[in-house]
């Protein structure tokens, strides 16, 4: 696509962030940096600078835009100062002992929910998975881009919510190695207090809720 003329890309550009994310155009200069990107003998993998309301990142040879509501944050003067929609140590509830699923917690545009399961498993025999994400051991961009993803952890006491200035969860720490601002805007839930042992395990589901446009 990107031989294609700048006239699609201004019109390709614009669908996405008016009809799509309901922000602003991107400007030509924009436009024209990403273009010579894209155009290089190699393209670089990273962050793009296209609007500042919406961050960009172009990988494997695809451009995501994600919503100005997953990176949360204020300007105090030239510096952008972080505001995650989650703070460490916000408890998210386990499954109550005669169920399998937990609460649904929000943080801000994000779901959580752990449920119960057997280690190796989705969930426990004759349990509804239909709207269950498929845990993975280790998560990829696509998967967490996705907007529904989860991971599984031993049995605790309790859970919370982990660090959110470096990667705590095993199933991201991979894909924190390259994207870790991704990683960093998304609720990292952690075990706290003694491990239960045994096969037990829980899975966590995350999942993205996008805001409803005016």
């Amino acid at each position: 696509r990107a031989a294609l003329p700048l006239f699609f890309w201004r019109e390709a550009l614009r669908h996405v962030c008016e009809k799509e994310l309901g922000i602003g155009l991107v400007g030509e200069k924009a436009v024209l940096q990403l273009l010579e990107r894209l155009r290089a003998p190699r393209v670089r993998e990273g962050w793009l600078a296209l609007r500042k309301e919406s961050r960009v990142l172009l990988a494997a040879g695809t451009l995501a835009f994600l919503r100005p509501s997953v990176f949360p944050g204020h300007h105090e003067g030239r510096l952008w100062v972080r505001t995650p929609h989650m703070q460490p140590g916000e408890a998210v509830p386990a499954p109550p002992a005669d169920a399998v699923r937990g609460p649904t917690i929000s943080f801000g545009p994000w779901r959580v929910r752990i449920t119960r399961c057997a280690q190796g498993s989705s969930l426990g025999p004759g349990a509804d998975t239909s709207d269950v994400a498929r845990p993975a051991a280790a998560l990829g961009l696509w998967e967490v881009l996705s907007g529904r993803f989860a991971y599984v952890l031993p049995v605790h006491e309790r859970y919370a919510i982990g660090s959110t200035d470096r990667v705590v969860v095993p199933a991201l720490r991979a894909l924190g190695k390259a994207w870790q601002a991704l990683v960093l805007a998304t609720p990292q839930v952690v075990g706290c207090g003694a491990e239960m042992g045994g096969r037990a395990a829980v899975t966590v589901e995350v999942w993205f809720v996008a805001p409803e446009r005016a």
